[in-house]
């Protein structure tokens, strides 16, 4: 009777695993393949070793950057560098009070970057929930596309994946300063206050509006 148990057991194991079965945690060194028109469901977290690549999973396209404003304050400066600003050199420069770089020459924007923001007091009128688009070829501003009375909630900046700015470069230091039409956020002794960006997401997909 043992032995005929010990058969059937075998016998039952490779019916298990094509069915469906709960695993808590798993290793796999090997492969591994979904057939086609079958779901493989994970509830938890999926880690991938150094080397290890996932196939068919969404690839982010941009990376998100929100800055927070606070009164005073209609428009940023977005810049980053790869050696933490040693060297100068700028992979992104975006100055929003004049992003066609009529007054402000040398902006490093990436082609495909977009720049929303939200606002009271919009002189085109509309919702104050509404997410506003602010132009590459701009040279005005948030700040010109508001009412004196108005404020800028926050701004959002999406810039394009690309060889540098990718979510597994390590080098990538953002900057973001506050500012009017011409005068940036500084402390008492006039030096000029760069901050952290609120929220760093990559996305994969970019915005419909």
């Amino acid at each position: 009777m043992k032995r005929i148990l010990f058969l059937i057991t075998l016998s039952l194991f490779p019916l298990i695993l094509w069915g469906e079965m709960p695993i808590p945690d798993a290793r796999l060194d090997g492969h591994a393949t979904v057939p086609s028109g079958s779901t493989l469901t994970v509830n938890g977290n999926i880690t991938l070793g150094p080397g290890a690549t996932a196939n068919g999973f969404a690839q982010p396209v941009a990376v998100k950057i929100t800055i927070q404003m606070s009164e005073g304050y209609t428009d940023v400066e977005v810049k980053l560098s790869t050696d933490n600003y040693f060297s100068g050199v700028l992979h992104v420069y975006a100055h929003t009070p004049d992003l066609a770089g009529t007054f402000v020459s040398g902006q490093v924007i990436p082609v495909g970057t977009r720049i929303y923001y939200t606002a009271t007091g919009a002189t085109a009128g509309g919702d104050t929930r509404k997410i506003r688009a602010l132009p590459l070829t701009d040279s005005g501003g948030v700040g010109n596309k508001i009412s004196a009375t108005g404020r800028v909630g926050s701004i959002v900046v999406y810039i394009p994946v690309s060889a540098v700015i990718r979510p597994d470069n390590p080098n990538l230091a953002w900057s973001c300063n506050r500012m009017d039409f011409s005068q940036h956020e500084q402390d008492a002794d006039g030096h000029t206050l760069w901050r952290a960006p609120d929220d760093i997401e990559w996305v994969t997909v970019m915005p419909s509006y």
